[in-house]
């Protein structure tokens, strides 16, 4: 089944593709998905931005549904939160 598609140039981003190591990012807009962005046409700089955020923020959803995201936390421990 189709997820959705590259606004830039219309590639198909399938439901299976989705999860850990899906290249795709979301341009988002106010906490709401407006558009995808396949890997290929991703600008370097843009690439390097969501390789840094998947690194540094957890997401989620706030109680209207809009895309959250929060710092990732490491406790004095060391130990790394996911």
């Amino acid at each position: 089944m189709i997820a959705g598609v590259c606004a830039r140039c219309g590639a198909v981003l399938r439901e299976e593709e989705i999860g850990p190591g899906c290249r795709w990012s979301a341009d988002m807009h106010r906490g709401r998905i407006v558009g995808l962005i396949c890997p290929a046409c991703q600008t370097p700089d843009e690439d390097a931005e969501a390789q840094f955020n998947a690194e540094t923020l957890v997401y989620g959803r706030d109680a209207s549904g809009r895309c959250v995201a929060s710092p990732k936390v490491t406790p004095a421990s060391g130990e790394r939160v996911q």
